[in-house]
């Protein structure tokens, strides 16, 4: 254990470090303002839920004007009228999302740079592989945008909820008593899921680093590779992390194909139960009521599984913003002028230098090499 000790410590490049457990809510926070802040985020939602609000006054529209006889003009007026007005909000949803994807990924990638050109040479660029900082400005980076969709998605899967949640209680309240039981089954499955997702994600991460570092030293030093004739030990090294990557994809593979077919499982109990529910109580309904109950209530089961589907995805995209905030925490070198060097103006006095009990090392975890110098 000494010996494993005195080798870390004296260890020359820093292995990337994995973070444990769930996403931190202030991560959440820091990204809602990142892409524009709290008040933002609220109109996104009143956004979305005023697309759905008018889909569903179409379908209702649709339902009144098949069922009561009126002016075909004026029906034909007024479901365009709110046609137009679910185009105009989605137009608007969609502009903002547009909007705030590229002021978040310029803000992070500005961040994220700066501080990396600015980072300690002994304490960052020394210890921490070229491939890991690519990795995180290329791989990492770009996965951020797909959080923004998949919020956008959410955003659309639970207002659509709210909707048919609404609709079936219009017509029949007693279409949802097995809704609770879907909801359990697929909020434990998500939750049991979950963790080996995230942490899976995390993996594939780690996992892509080294390819990137091997493939970029490999490239640089193709001379002296040659020179000395260890082409075929690079290769294989290359081919070793090829390989450990592929069997973290094939995880992540096997675990949501898994995932998916629990809720798909789900969803077809609940959609059995409401086909036996409209053929029982068929004689309640008119034809027009028991087709948008039945559009509604197999939309709910869609809309619920699919809002599961898109919280699990959100906390494993988080793992990429997790990686490129990291970045923009790293310690900084000190300013080149600071206050008090405008104290020091006439410093020094004279030419002497004193060494008293002088004690330095390259970094604080490597042993000290002046020691106790006078």
């Amino acid at each position: 254990t000494n010996i494993q000790e005195k080798i870390a410590k004296g260890k020359l490049i820093k292995d990337e470090e994995m973070k444990v457990g769930s996403i931190l809510l202030s991560l959440y926070l820091k990204f809602i303002k990142l892409i524009g802040g709290y008040f933002f985020f609220f109109i996104l939602i009143i956004l979305s839920l005023a697309i759905h609000s008018t889909q569903v006054g179409c379908n209702m529209w649709l339902m009144y004007w098949s069922s009561v006889k009126s002016d075909n003009l004026y029906s034909f007026l007024i479901y365009t009228q709110i046609g137009l007005f679910s185009l105009f909000f989605i137009f608007l949803k969609d502009f903002l999302f547009s909007r705030s994807f590229l002021n978040m990924n310029k803000k992070l990638h500005d961040s994220m740079l700066l501080k990396i050109m600015y980072a300690p040479i002994n304490l960052f660029h020394d210890i921490v592989p070229i491939g890991q900082c690519i990795n995180a400005l290329t791989n990492d980076l770009d996965k951020c945008k797909i959080i923004l969709k998949i919020i956008s998605q959410i955003l659309n899967h639970s207002s659509a909820l709210f909707g048919s949640i609404v609709v079936c209680a219009r017509f029949n309240i007693y279409s949802l008593i097995s809704a609770p039981i879907m909801i359990i089954l697929g909020a434990f499955t998500t939750k049991y899921y979950i963790n080996a997702g995230r942490d899976l994600n995390r993996l594939d991460g780690i996992s892509r680093t080294p390819i990137i570092t091997c493939f970029s030293e490999t490239i640089s030093g193709a001379t002296t590779i040659r020179a000395f004739k260890t082409q075929f030990n690079f290769k294989e090294r290359y081919f070793r992390l090829l390989n450990n990557y592929f069997i973290v994809s094939s995880y992540k593979f096997g675990t949501t194909n898994w995932y998916s077919m629990h809720l798909d499982f789900s969803s077809y109990l609940y959609s059995f139960f409401i086909v036996i529910f409209a053929c029982v109580f068929k004689d309640n309904f008119t034809a027009q009521a028991i087709g948008l109950l039945l559009k509604y209530s197999l939309s709910f089961s869609d809309q619920m599984l699919n809002s599961f589907n898109e919280l699990s995805n959100v906390e494993k995209s988080m793992v990429s913003f997790e990686r490129c905030d990291t970045y923009t925490g790293i310690i900084q070198e000190k300013a080149a002028i600071m206050n008090k060097d405008t104290a020091l103006k006439k410093w020094p006095e004279n030419g002497s230098i004193t060494f008293k009990n002088y004690f330095t090392s390259y970094r604080p975890e490597t042993d000290i090499v002046l020691n106790d110098i006078n």
